[in-house]
């Protein structure tokens, strides 16, 4: 689990994302004041599993949109799931090479928020996705570690596409080995995300 800081929740505020007018006024650690009901960017739209709530950001780069959900408990935030959409019309050429490219943009969002990304545990080359003109659907985990932490963490991306947009969702969470239910709980949440996704 990741405990509550200040330093954590204004990362999880600022790091490379800019909140919609009126956000930064609100009291940094109070990120449900900020929730919205369901999740929406460009091509789609999706309700977070409870207990997760959603914040929307805009990115401060151009044609990438998001929103960030968040599972809370007490002092402590339990996961961190990230929705990211990458507007295809534009793409810089970086984006040829769309793993790296989009596990290397969130390696920086990461490391705003004080994590720093790990070796890569897992991959997997195919995964299904539901929704009405989403596929490619790729999967990787690595393991984390957060500054001045002492819980062994991962981060799981979830990597798919439509005809406009390529999507990531990155899972924030506690390893398995430091906490199976947390761990289960985060990942059976991604799970249901990439099951609801709705086009909109």
């Amino acid at each position: 689990m990741l405990k509550r800081s200040p330093t954590i929740a204004a990362a999880m505020l600022c790091a490379l994302l800019v909140l919609p007018t009126g956000a930064a006024q609100a009291e940094e650690e109070n990120l449900a004041a900020l929730a919205t009901p369901r999740c929406e960017i460009p091509g789609l739209a999706v309700v977070p599993p409870k207990p997760w709530y959603s914040v929307p950001v805009d990115s401060a780069e151009e044609g990438i949109e998001g929103c960030q959900m968040i599972w809370e408990e007490g002092e402590q935030y339990m996961g961190i799931l990230r929705l990211m959409s990458f507007d295809l019309s534009n793409r810089p050429k970086q984006q040829e090479d769309w793993e790296s490219f989009v596990i290397g943009f969130e390696a920086v969002v990461l490391e705003r928020m004080g994590f720093k990304l790990g070796k890569p545990t897992w991959k997997r080359d195919s995964v299904p996705v539901s929704g009405e003109g989403f596929g490619n659907g790729k999967a990787a985990g690595f393991l984390a570690s957060l500054e001045g932490g002492t819980t062994e963490n991962e981060v799981h991306f979830m990597l798919f596409e439509s005809a406009s947009h390529k999507y990531v969702i990155s899972g924030i969470m506690p390893s398995r080995e430091a906490s199976p239910g947390v761990y289960k709980a985060n990942t059976d949440a991604m799970g249901t995300v990439m099951r609801t996704l709705q086009p909109n």
